[in-house]
């Protein structure tokens, strides 16, 4: 019961930011000439798009291997995810740590912004593989006290950040409540924003909202929104690929997974836990 309201609170937050945001963010999306009078190409350009396609792999190849790390020169990545992926366990956490640990074997530096409302302050990480991690105030759902959600307010370390790292792109999490922050800092500062889509927010809508009328159609609204503002969204599968397409979403590829070699190693085979574990082949 718990976990149902807790979602259903959330999702009504996400759609009502969503509507809130509206009108100041459709300003600021509309006004190129912040951009120009700082000498910054436009961020909808055919070059921007170009570049953020050549971060992933070739959707066009029959090959599964991974490219070349050194493919493309190190790039200055803005990192701002929320809940953090730092101090609890899942899935989720697992693709940033590994994410991380491959850009920094490619010589990216990144700057992370995150947000932890119930670890204790001096326990907090400062760091991860070298990265620096700062945290901004949010706020904890009583009803689910286990992930913790922020606006950056009225702190907005995220800007500061931004001014002081320059960053060639901002990639941050969604759905959530930090997005509009990296959405309204990546519009005033013209920088690069990539989206990366974790929790399919309509199938919550239904799951927990259902006797909303025009629930479903709401959390689609809300993602057209967000999402049609971002350089690129990423998602995890290609089927979600193919259903945030149908549902007019541009400029959408996937964020595909992969294997922790160092983790999952043919040298850790044991013919004795195997027998443990009564597994064959």
């Amino acid at each position: 019961m718990k976990f149902s309201l807790f979602f259903s609170i959330l999702i009504v937050a996400i759609v009502a930011v969503s509507t809130a945001a509206f009108h100041t963010v459709t300003e600021l999306t509309t006004n190129s000439k912040m951009c120009s009078d700082r000498k910054i190409p436009h961020r909808k350009s055919s070059s921007t798009q170009l570049e953020m396609k050549r971060l992933l792999y070739n959707s066009n190849s029959n090959t599964n291997d991974a490219p070349p790390l050194k493919r493309n020169p190190p790039r200055r990545v803005c990192l701002m995810v929320e809940p953090t992926p730092f101090t609890h366990v899942s899935g989720y956490a697992n693709r940033f740590k590994e994410m991380l640990k491959f850009m920094s074997k490619a010589g990216d530096e990144v700057d992370i912004l995150t947000v932890d409302s119930m670890t204790p302050a001096d326990q907090l990480p400062k760091t991860f593989l070298g990265y620096r991690i700062q945290h901004t105030l949010g706020f904890t759902f009583p009803l689910y006290n286990q992930i913790s959600l922020t606006l950056d307010l009225p702190e907005m370390k995220g800007a500061t950040m931004l001014e002081k790292f320059k960053p060639d792109l901002i990639h941050v999490t969604s759905p959530g409540f930090m997005l509009f922050a990296a959405l309204f800092y990546a519009r005033v500062m013209c920088i690069p924003l990539v989206m990366s889509y974790h929790t399919h927010l309509p199938s919550y809508a239904v799951n927990y909202l259902n006797f909303i009328p025009g629930i479903e159609y709401m959390s689609w609204e809300a993602l057209r929104f967000v999402h049609s503002r971002a350089d690129l969204t990423l998602v995890t599968s290609p089927q979600m690929k193919e259903e945030l397409k149908k549902h007019g979403i541009p400029r959408v590829e996937v964020w595909r997974k992969g294997i922790d070699t160092e983790r999952f190693d043919p040298k850790f085979k044991s013919d004795e836990m195997r027998k443990k574990m009564s597994t064959v082949d």
